[in-house]
């Protein structure tokens, strides 16, 4: 169905015109330019980076290219650790504008903590020990400043293979870190590990260390994520 375009001192018909409102006011949207207003793909918008539409109420979304958002975790490093180390560390962090990071290891090694801002000091962490699914282990194991990611606890939990570290970035508060680990193969398979610590340092997070003795196996991947504006 054609699309009648309007003449200046010309008349048309209502028969002439019809077409217009079925193309308008019902059916399909088709995003249409040129001078015959054709149907035409991948050149313009609905609203802009100023002015944006509220609410977006539909059953499906289907996407072809890449969505754009500041509220969904975003990958900023991928790391393949190729041989032991006792300390990895990500600088270039900003906690006043990524509000949450979360780092994710497959196969770390057995006792791995975790610091922020280089600050090592036992006065700038607290944490209340690491609970499993089976029991609750308060030891600190010569642990002088930071806070547990995972530990090994023997008969309980050994070896875990994976694990999940969440921190809170804002700076002007204490940050709260979470961590889960578990083994998902091996002894002990299906065991859950957890810690929870706080970093009592207010400034604002510009990087993050992990630590640990004989840290990580030559086949530990390592990814970190953002999450913005929270």
């Amino acid at each position: 169905m054609a699309f009648t375009i309007f003449s200046n001192s010309t008349t048309a018909d209502a028969n002439e015109v019809m077409g217009n409102f079925a193309l308008i006011a019902k059916g399909d949207r088709l995003p249409r330019g040129g001078a015959n207003l054709d149907p035409t793909t991948s050149v313009y918008n609905i609203g802009s980076s100023t002015y944006k539409w509220n609410y977006i109420y539909c059953d499906n979304l289907n996407f072809t290219g890449t969505i754009t958002t500041d509220q969904t975790w975003t990958l900023i490093s991928s790391q393949t650790i190729t041989a032991p180390s006792t300390r990895i560390e990500f600088t270039g962090l900003n906690g006043d504008v990524d509000k949450m990071y979360k780092l994710i290891m497959t196969n770390p090694n057995v006792y791995i903590y975790i610091t922020m801002n280089g600050v090592s000091a036992a006065s700038s962490y607290s944490w209340d020990g690491v609970r499993y699914s089976s029991a609750f282990d308060t030891s600190t194991s010569g642990l002088t400043g930071g806070i547990y990611a995972q530990k090994e606890f023997a008969g309980i939990l050994n070896a875990p293979n994976y694990c999940e570290i969440l921190i809170s970035a804002d700076s002007g508060y204490n940050k709260p870190v979470m961590c889960k680990f578990k083994t998902l193969f091996g002894y002990t398979l299906g065991e859950n590990g957890f810690t929870y610590g706080v970093m009592t340092d207010t400034s604002t997070i510009t990087s993050i260390q992990l630590h640990g003795t004989v840290y990580v196996t030559a086949t530990t991947m390592i990814y970190l994520y953002r999450l913005a504006n929270v």
